[in-house]
Formats: C-alpha cells, sequence, structure tokens
C-alpha cells in the first residue's frame, strides 16, 4: 500500500488537511455566502414547487400537512450543497450565475434523494433527521408499510421533473438537457443494481456504480460547473467522476454493517472485493483524485482538496477506530 507513487494515508492526509487549511483562512467566508445565497434561491424553488399541491381548495386541507413535511425535509437537504460549494469562490468568484447554478443543482439532486429514499426504505438520514418516507409513516397510521416508500419516490419524480421544468424556463435548457442524460444514465444504474446477484465480477461492479453513484452525483456537478469554460469543467468533472467512484467504495467499507441487514450492494458482501483489496484500491483511487488536481490553480486545488477530504474522512475515522 505504500508503493511508489502512491501516498500512504496518513501523507495523503497532511498534504489534504494543509489545503483545507489554507481554503478555510482565505475562502469559507464567501463559500458560506454563496450557500447563504443558494439556499434562499434553493427555497423559493422549492415554494414554488409546493404551490402545485395548494391549487386544489377541496384538496387543500388533506394536502396540507405533507406541504410541511416535504418543505422541512427539502429545505434540509441544503447541507448536500456545502461540498460542491467550496469550488464556488475560486472558480467564480462575486459572480451571482453560481447561486443559480447551485441552486437549480440541488434542486435535481434533492429529488433524487428522496427517491433513493423510497428504494432503500431509509426512514431517516442516518438517524440524523427524519426523511420524508419516515415523517409519512408515522402519519399514515395502519398503512401498509410500503406506502410512504411510494409516496417519497413519486414526490421525488414531481420534484425532478419541475426542476427540469424551472432550469428551462429560466433559460438553461443546456442544463435541464444535460441533466436528463444523466437521468438516463443513473436509470441504468438502478436497474442493473437490482438484478445483481453474488459474486459480481469487479468490472461490472464498477460499471454499475459509475451509472448510478457517480451518475447522481454528477447532475449536481455539472449543474454547478455550467458556466464554466468547456476545457476547465471538463477537467474538474473528470475528477469530481473519479473523487465519487471513491465515495462509493469508501461507502461500501464504512456502511458495511447497514448494507448486510438492507442487502444491498456492497463490494466486501457481493464478492467484488476482500477487504485488503477493497482498503488498497480505496487508497490508490484516493491518491489518483488528489494527483489529478495537480495542473489546478492554488485556490481551486485548495477547494477541491476540501471535497476528497470530506470523501475520504470516514475511511480514515473507521481505520482509526479498528486500530484501537
Amino acid at each position: 500500500m505504500t508503493d511508489s507513487p502512491q501516498l500512504t494515508l496518513n501523507s495523503l492526509f497532511e498534504a489534504l488537511d494543509g489545503c483545507e487549511d489554507r481554503h478555510r483562512r482565505t475562502l469559507q467566508d464567501d463559500v458560506g455566502r454563496l450557500m447563504l445565497g443558494a439556499g434562499s434561491r434553493y427555497a423559493a424553488e422549492v415554494e414554488g414547487f409546493l404551490s402545485l399541491y395548494r391549487r386544489d381548495a377541496a384538496l387543500a386541507p388533506i394536502l396540507d400537512p405533507l406541504i410541511s413535511e416535504i418543505r422541512d425535509y427539502a429545505l434540509w437537504l441544503r447541507w448536500l450543497g456545502w461540498n460542491i460549494a467550496a469550488l464556488g469562490p475560486p472558480l467564480y468568484g462575486s459572480s451571482g450565475v453560481a447561486i443559480d447554478a447551485l441552486a437549480f443543482g440541488l434542486l435535481a439532486y434533492a429529488a433524487g434523494r428522496l427517491i433513493d429514499d423510497g428504494f432503500d426504505n431509509h426512514e431517516s438520514y442516518k438517524g440524523r433527521h427524519p426523511s420524508l418516507v419516515g415523517t409519512l409513516r408515522g402519519r399514515i397510521a395502519g398503512a401498509p408499510t410500503y406506502r410512504a416508500c411510494v409516496q417519497s419516490v413519486f414526490v421525488g419524480f414531481s420534484l425532478f421533473h419541475y426542476a427540469l421544468r424551472r432550469m428551462r424556463q429560466a433559460d438553461h435548457c443546456d442544463w435541464a438537457d444535460q441533466v436528463s442524460r444523466l437521468f438516463d444514465a443513473l436509470s441504468v444504474g438502478v436497474v442493473a443494481e437490482g438484478l445483481l446477484v453474488a459474486p459480481v465480477g469487479v468490472d461490472v461492479y464498477h460499471q454499475v456504480i459509475r451509472r448510478k453513484s457517480v451518475a447522481y452525483n454528477l447532475i449536481l456537478y455539472k449543474t454547478f460547473l455550467a458556466p464554466l469554460k468547456p476545457a476547465l469543467r471538463g477537467e474538474l468533472l473528470r475528477t469530481l467522476a473519479e473523487m465519487d467512484e471513491l465515495a462509493q467504495l469508501v461507502n461500501d467499507y464504512v456502511d458495511l454493517n447497514e448494507d448486510v441487514l438492507a442487502g444491498t450492494l456492497n463490494a466486501l458482501t457481493f464478492g467484488v472485493y476482500h477487504r485488503v483489496d477493497l482498503e488498497s484500491v480505496i487508497l490508490s483511487k484516493a491518491t489518483a483524485a488528489w494527483m489529478a488536481t495537480e495542473s489546478l490553480n492554488e485556490s481551486v486545488r485548495d477547494a477541491m482538496a476540501v471535497m476528497i477530504r470530506s470523501v475520504l474522512s470516514p475511511y480514515r475515522e473507521r481505520v482509526v477506530s479498528n486500530a484501537v
């Protein structure tokens, strides 16, 4: 695991920590302002979506509790934008275009979270906040357990449809088109994942997660980076895709027990990797993602370090925990 040019986990984090410290000293306040502006725009778009449920005077009293629960969860999901927002100040400066790009990207991305909650029966986000599945299940006493999942999936697809329409209404048809293409790729990965039976080959596993996890995250990334010049945008997206493949491997390592209980695809339980091999692949991909940022200017590279560090930190914490 220490062969050149691969870094050790500790030396990689030394580099990432230094870049993150510099980013926080110089740009963290600007990231906060971007999140505040994009969050406000996102909240306004969520209200626009919820207005669809208020139009029928006869049904509005029935729908009102659902409206409140969708709003609460959707607004909480604004935190999903924090990682990519690190790139905002070094790429866009004080330009307002970053606010629209992040808000619309978040709107489509949050829709996917609602869909995923329903597919995987998530009553909360890792115990931190109840999902729409959880709140609806508590509200509909005696209903079949699947009903809340179905409702979450349907609301998610409705929000995704709304996000595409709003992008087009705001003269961002190219953003809507690219998100639609990513959803096509995502749909292939989702269907394929549901048909996998262990053991799964390495190539098949990586093809599935690229078409599922990576394509899903690119909905947010491609929208946020859409205003950039193509060369820089392409360079960043290639590294971000590598980073998100790494993120799925980290999740498989960290969430092993939960995945065993749920029976969901995991590189360890589906025979893709043994634990030692997975650890080696995680470090190799983390190193590759970091090395790919070498050509970027310092402030952009620092922001990428923030993102890579965020993805890799749960793995580092688990390794340290296991060593104690």
